[in-house]
């Protein structure tokens, strides 16, 4: 008779080793699903992320792009204000001697 309790103490405790077991795998497997599904959503939160960056990168480059055009059509707006400026002044300069000349004569 102690042969046979043993024998269903030992099966008793592996039986409940098993069922503890069971349930640890269970809670391990629940939380590796919850972390798997964790990363993905930060994997897609990233990816929107970038995506939105790249469209306001894009804008972006296309203003700066706007602006050094404008900024080429000032340049050469004052470059050649400048170029008339100093053509009317010598023009001006050059009436002067010439006037001045008469008035000596």
């Amino acid at each position: 008779m102690d042969l046979s309790q043993d024998k269903q103490k030992f099966i008793a405790q592996k039986t409940a080793d098993q069922k503890k077991y069971r349930e640890k795998r269970v809670k391990n497997n629940e939380a590796a699903k919850k972390c798997r599904q964790r990363q993905k959503n930060r994997s897609l939160e990233i990816e929107r992320t970038n995506i939105e960056l790249n469209k306001e990168m894009d804008s972006l480059k296309l203003v700066l792009q706007e602006k050094e055009l404008k900024m080429k059509t000032i340049i050469e707006e004052h470059n050649r204000l400048q170029k008339e400026k100093d053509q009317t002044i010598k023009e001006q300069e050059e009436r002067i001697k010439e006037l001045e000349n008469r008035l000596q004569k």
